[in-house]
């Protein structure tokens, strides 16, 4: 019995903090997206969307999942900013992600949607320059667990360095510039 208070009064903190990060910013703030687009978490509720199956499931993170997600990431962003990716210069300033809770609720509206593809705008008032990883996966007669499943798609994510090069990072403008 104790168990259950206990998972109780943990879902009514975490739904707390949830309540209290969505009514701290109006994602509907139009100066939040470039180009009026419209932003991920504008209107939302936590409701799936229509087009999710019946059968869907969330997967809930541990913190031992998302410190596992942070240092696998920063691995590989620190192998990068090194220079010990073949044709890529060592990075000037490569900062170490942080998790925030923020960004996971408005990945997961987007999650929610049951539509695979990027959202148009997720950034907040703290991160207003907000990158984005999808990918898909799915498995037959396997038993795969979530870690299993995210770690293969984080090598995966990891291995579009090969789709570029430096020429093309060096396309992009520095922070605070407009583009050529």
């Amino acid at each position: 019995m104790t168990s259950l208070v206990q998972r109780i009064v943990a879902i009514l903190f975490v739904l707390a903090v949830v309540q209290r990060i969505n009514a701290q910013t109006d994602y509907c703030d139009r100066s939040l997206c470039k180009n009026n687009q419209p932003h991920v978490a504008c209107g939302k509720t936590n409701n799936y969307g229509p087009f999710c199956p019946v059968n869907r499931e969330l997967v809930i993170l541990s913190e031992d999942t998302k410190k596992y997600i942070l240092d696998l990431h920063n691995q590989f962003r620190s192998t990068v900013a090194r220079g010990d990716v073949p044709g890529y210069a060592p990075a000037s300033r490569m900062p170490t992600l942080i998790w925030s809770e923020e960004l996971q609720k408005l990945a997961e509206y987007n999650v929610k949607t049951c539509i695979y593809g990027h959202d148009y705008c997720r950034n907040t008032p703290d991160f207003p320059l907000v990158g984005q990883n999808i990918a898909a996966n799915s498995f037959y007669g396997m038993e795969v667990t979530p870690l299993d499943t995210m770690t293969e798609l984080l090598y995966s994510w990891y291995g579009e360095y090969e789709n570029a090069n430096m020429d093309h990072i060096k396309s992009y403008p520095l922070l605070g510039q407009d583009p050529p």
